[in-house]
């Protein structure tokens, strides 16, 4: 398993999740969500990853980063998680199988984007193209709207900024 750092240096902590299943992909895209778990910052983040991490979600991701830029993983990015659902990128259908999940904590058309959250995305981001050898900048982070099918079926992470998101990216 790798370990991941957070925006202070400290040691990303792990909430195991019992929602997913090994890979038979390499690990090739990032996709990026909004949990839009509700409007209370303190409580929202704790929610998704509780509800994350319960098998009735049936649904998971490798990670959740806060408004505060708290990161928690919750499934080994050797495995996947349950994520995208019906999914298609690049021509490939089962997108959890070929890419990490990062879910953030956010409230899409009600909220601006922390820019610490956003900072922090990045970093970890950055971290997992180290770690299997992915150019951040060259197209492999997506959003669950570029890949879900049907077309439509979900438009997260509303609003992200992605030009400052990039930004950061760069370093």
């Amino acid at each position: 398993m790798n370990t991941y750092k957070q925006l202070d240096g400290s040691k990303v902590p792990f909430q195991k999740s019992p929602n997913s299943s090994s890979r038979t992909k390499k690990v090739s895209t990032i996709v990026l969500h909004s949990t839009c778990s509700g409007l209370d910052p303190k409580k929202s983040f704790n929610s998704a990853v509780n509800w994350l991490s319960n098998p009735d979600a049936k649904a998971s991701a490798h990670f959740v980063v806060s408004r505060y830029c708290q990161v928690v993983q919750l499934v080994d990015t050797d495995k996947q998680s349950w994520h995208a659902g019906n999914s298609l990128w690049n021509g490939s259908t089962g997108v959890n199988n070929f890419s990490i999940g990062i879910e953030q904590d956010h409230e899409d058309g009600e909220e601006d984007w922390p820019i610490l959250q956003i900072q922090a995305t990045a970093d970890l981001c950055r971290q997992i193209c180290e770690a299997y050898g992915l150019d951040p900048l060259d197209g492999c982070i997506v959003s669950h709207e570029d890949v879900a099918t049907p077309r439509g079926r979900k438009n997260d992470p509303m609003g992200f900024p992605w030009v400052r998101f990039t930004q950061f990216l760069g370093g």
